[in-house]
């Protein structure tokens, strides 16, 4: 319990500075006036939507450097970062996610659960798809870094000096899906098992570089089909057996194709780089 209780201490620090942060920032700014004269209108909207993520790396690595690394002694690699072979597991978790979102909805159409329909949801797209193709691959690609390097980087450590691992991965996906609870119980049961894909990943390769690229081409392709109205699930579906929000993670079907990372992640292992 003392880990755990370690991870509450944790959270309630990352968000207690965070918040402090960016309170100093709106003060410094004088609620973002200082920006008005050289931004405007939808700049401004991105200009804070990126300094939101800047301050959350920046808060995230000083919780991580002085609260584990200067203070245990520990290094980088004990949050499972990899001095080589990093960017091939990366891409080889990107392309199992990838892979896994194209076949789930591959099955969605072929047993007419769902059909193309290629109107863009977002009004974005149609001024300047390019932007919009940019900015989710962008932030996708923060996202799951951030996350992956909280969950199975910074709570894993935590959790792996005083659990056996199966034990792990079921704390951390309670704690991850518990995060994504305001998403509704579907997706809170669907992230849990997701969640249990990305530790499993963590633990096989002692790496966080395949759960980030598994995690962002989940990410990424969901966003895309969303934004572009790609795919249309059909009326009548239920959502708990399609899924919302073209996730796999909140419907049955694709929480079956998501579970086929656990045996692809056992082959691509043979794959692993010392």
């Amino acid at each position: 319990m003392k880990a755990v209780f370690k991870i509450i201490i944790y959270i309630f620090s990352f968000a207690l500075g965070y918040l402090f942060i960016l309170l100093f920032l709106a003060l410094l700014m004088g609620n973002i006036g200082i920006i008005e004269k050289f931004i405007s209108g939808e700049g401004i909207n991105v200009f804070l939507k990126t300094l939101n993520h800047a301050v959350l790396i920046l808060w995230l690595f000083i919780l991580i450097y002085f609260g584990r690394i200067k203070k245990e002694n520990k290094s980088w690699r004990d949050f499972g970062f990899n001095k080589t072979g990093y960017i091939k597991l990366f891409f080889l978790g990107l392309l199992l996610g990838l892979v896994i979102i194209i076949f789930y909805q591959i099955f969605l159409i072929i047993f007419n659960l769902a059909k193309i329909n290629c109107r863009p949801t977002v009004p974005e797209i149609c001024s300047n798809p390019y932007i919009f193709v940019i900015k989710v691959l962008f932030l996708s690609l923060l996202t799951a870094f951030l996350e992956e390097l909280v969950f199975r980087g910074l709570f894993y450590d935590i959790l792996r000096e005083r659990f056996k691992i199966w034990q792990v991965i079921v704390i951390l996906s309670l704690i991850f899906a518990g995060f994504h609870i305001y998403k509704g119980i579907l997706l809170f049961i669907g992230l849990f098992i997701c969640g249990i894909v990305l530790a499993y990943g963590r633990y096989y390769f002692n790496s966080i570089e395949f759960s980030i690229g598994l995690h962002a081409g989940w990410i990424i392709l969901i966003q895309y089909i969303t934004g572009f109205g790609l795919i249309q699930i059909k009326e009548g579906i239920p959502l708990w057996l399609s899924g919302y929000g073209y996730n796999p993670s909140s419907g049955i079907i694709g929480l079956c194709f998501t579970l086929i990372a656990i045996p692809a992640v056992r082959f691509f292992s043979k794959y692993k780089l010392k």
